[in-house]
């Protein structure tokens, strides 16, 4: 199936008991013409929040019209398991299913045992609690922390994976990937196949941390990378330098529901590239993805590891399958103190392998180590606006304290120590104006973090809004560059870094691509002059080239839109 068939209609209903645990589930998806993807799902729970059994079915009908085809069972997403408690350790699943579960003396799931046909999942943890290891029949995963617990570096069949940052990976030292973030939503991920594009003269502990990977990367990653059959979206850039590898060919924007679900991502020029549905519990149900390049960040925005099929959530690890946490919840001492998430006073809490409260199409968990709601934080912010709109009317000052104790008591369950005071002093008279003008800031200074990242993107869209006079989009002449130019600038240093290195390329002073735009011409005798060109080196020249190849791409998008 091609991207541009991606989609279809998804209905989904859920039933909860009273205690707002998800106990009943089921999705249709209907793809034209006549096919239809189904599942039903169903959680069974003790008196102490633990799970008893997980019923799901998962089944597909293909036919011509209304879908009248046989229905297809889907085996790998379709079991009826029950899940038993038989250690001191009273949350602690020890048999789900046809496997056998251990754990070790801290909490941590370190090994399963299939019970007939001897396939068996080893687990080593760390003293911090952290997964090293893990190994599937011989089939291991490494992972690598740094100081603050962040992983790092992880290695396995797919291959080296390196996180630089929360905002830059490079997979097996040729697939550099820089994510985009509006406050903490990851919006965009731009892939670079074959060349990340770090710095070769760089010296510095990233460098030496990626090996040199420039100087041995694999030399069939560029004609992989630019085979348009396999990769449809790959465009190759107008202003390509010679020689060069376009870091702007795949750039991929996500489009998340209201817990960061990834449902939908578009490529760079808002064609669907991919669509995801999942099981409650965030097992893949509808998975319309390409083959060459898949997109990691799926249920609730996480990285799901390919090679281990647990999501990486930061402080946990995740099975959506069994719908359980790997090890013992990090905020079990903070629980005491009644929060966050209510804490001991929220008995579910204390099922310290519960995902969210069974809840999972309402709370959250940003890292693996709390559960939050969206619909809280709504709450809040009317709360606040309430508060604050009765104190400066005057009508309704002296009922205004309300909607501060309520802000309060939710800010001080949710471990939010510094709006529960906030609230609580603005209840209070005399200091209750000076304690709003301070919760007014810290809200203004929250929304001014985010409309500064949006205001970063939008001057990205404001530079290619400049009106163009060309009516037909660029396309690089051929023989842009002549011998005589390219002889000009050997042995000469780099316009813009210095470096002198064994080829120089020859680069226009003005872009082609910028006087194709600006003026609608070429002026093909001025092209060829030698005192039009100036040295620069291959990196330089390949960082200009997509920075030209973005320019480019706005301009065509703008030419379309008239």
């Amino acid at each position: 199936m091609r991207p541009n068939e991606y989609g279809g209609r998804v209905e989904q209903s859920f039933t909860y008991d009273d205690l707002y645990r998800l106990t009943h589930a089921s999705g249709l998806w209907v793809d034209p013409p006549g096919f239809r993807n189904q599942y039903s799902y169903s959680l069974t729970y003790s008196d102490i929040h633990n799970i008893l059994r997980k019923n799901q079915q998962h089944w597909v009908r293909k036919g011509t019209g209304n879908g009248n085809g046989p229905d297809v069972p889907q085996h790998k997403t379709s079991y009826d398991w029950t899940y038993t408690y038989g250690s001191a350790k009273p949350h602690a699943a020890t048999h789900i299913g046809d496997r056998t579960y251990f754990y070790d003396l801290n909490g941590n799931h370190y090994r399963w045992d299939h019970d007939t046909n001897g396939t068996r999942r080893t687990i080593v943890w760390d003293e911090e609690n952290r997964m090293r290891s893990l190994s599937d029949n011989g089939r291991t995963t490494d992972f690598v922390y740094d100081d603050k617990g962040d992983r790092v570096i992880k290695t396995g069949a797919q291959g080296e994976t390196v996180y630089v940052n929360d905002k830059w990976t490079v997979r097996n030292r040729e697939i550099g990937t820089k994510h985009i973030f509006v406050g903490t939503t990851r919006v965009a991920s731009k892939l670079s196949p074959g060349d990340a594009h770090t710095d070769p003269d760089d010296h510095d502990l990233l460098s030496q941390m990626l090996g040199r990977w420039w100087e041995h990367r694999s030399q069939s990653g560029g004609a992989h990378a630019s085979n348009t059959t396999q990769n449809p979206h790959y465009q190759v850039p107008s202003s390509m330098p010679e020689g060069g590898q376009p870091d702007t060919s795949f750039v991929y924007f996500y489009h998340p529901d209201h817990l960061g679900n990834t449902s939908y991502a578009t490529d760079g020029e808002g064609e669907l590239y991919e669509h995801v549905q999942y099981f409650p519990s965030g097992e893949l149900w509808v998975d319309q993805r390409s083959n060459t390049e898949r997109l990691p960040y799926l249920f609730s925005s996480k990285e799901l590891d390919q090679e281990t099929g647990l999501y990486a959530f930061g402080a946990r690890y995740y099975d959506p399958r069994v719908g359980l946490w790997s090890s013992a919840d990090p905020a079990q001492t903070a629980y005491l103190d009644g929060a966050p998430a209510g804490g001991v006073l929220t008995p579910v809490n204390l099922a310290t392998y519960t995902y969210v409260a069974h809840n999972p199409l309402i709370l959250y968990d940003p890292d693996g180590r709390s559960w939050f709601s969206r619909a809280l934080d709504w709450v809040q912010d009317g709360l606040d606006a309430a508060s604050m709109a009765l104190d400066a009317t005057g009508v309704g000052a002296a009922v205004s304290w309300v909607p501060d104790a309520l802000n309060t008591g939710i800010s001080a369950g949710r471990g939010d120590w510094t709006g529960a005071g906030l609230s609580a002093a603005a209840a209070l008279p005399f200091i209750g104006a000076a304690a709003n003008a301070t919760r007014l800031g810290r809200s203004v200074a929250k929304s001014a973090d985010k409309a500064n990242d949006l205001r970063k993107i939008e001057k990205r869209v404001d530079a290619a809004t400049d009106a163009t006079k060309a009516t037909l989009p660029y396309k690089r002449p051929s023989g842009a560059t002549t011998p005589a130019q390219r002889a000009s600038v050997q042995g000469k240093p780099c316009v813009d870094c210095g470096a002198v290195t064994p080829k120089q390329v020859a680069d226009h002073k003005t872009p082609l691509v910028k006087e194709h735009y600006e003026t609608g011409t070429i002026d093909k005798t001025r092209m060829r002059s030698v005192d039009t060109v100036q040295p620069q080196c291959p990196t330089c020249s390949n960082r200009q080239g997509a920075e030209m190849s973005r320019y480019s791409r706005d301009q065509r998008r703008l030419l379309k839109d008239d």
